[in-house]
């Protein structure tokens, strides 16, 4: 099952919601989307907009991958309970946040912690490949210890 947070970013994230109604589409997985604030609603997902912090740490759990939003909370949730995240940062330009999510996000990919993705063709591609058998370099925080994941963020913070 895979498991996506669009936050509690008060702007509509359209895309990626559209991009979840597609992969399931294209690939039969099972997608559960917290979709918070956004007006847009899933047609082939399942979802809710928000639940206790247990539930939501508990779905997480459950994920074989964690899709999500660009925010601090939504990424470090994933990367704490070891599950690999690719993440789609909301874009200003696109009406879907006050703030661009880039810096975090470009940060913490250049580490290895994270994968970011713009495009469909490119999240879908890397989403078969956690499935298939020769998965892509990805690896769940249990793979690298975790102690460079406080360093990467101390480092961010830093700058």
């Amino acid at each position: 099952m895979i498991f996506a947070m669009l936050g509690t970013n008060p702007y509509d994230f359209r895309r990626l919601i559209k991009y979840l109604d597609q992969l399931t589409l294209d690939s039969g997985h099972q997608i559960l989307i917290q979709i918070g604030n956004s007006t847009t609603r899933p047609i082939r997902c399942a979802w809710f907009t928000f639940k206790p912090r247990k539930d939501i740490l508990e779905h997480i759990r459950t994920a074989d991958l964690i899709i999500c939003q660009g925010g601090f909370g939504s990424i470090i949730d994933g990367l704490m309970l070891e599950k690999p995240v690719f993440v789609v940062p909301r874009q200003q330009k696109l009406g879907e946040c006050k703030d661009d999510q880039y810096e975090l996000t470009q940060h913490l990919s250049s580490h290895g912690a994270i994968k970011t993705f713009n495009k469909y063709e490119t999240l879908e591609r890397a989403v078969q490949s956690i499935y298939s058998d020769a998965p892509i370099q990805v690896g769940p925080v249990h793979e690298r210890p975790f102690l460079p994941i406080n360093r990467i963020l101390e480092e961010f913070i830093n700058e």
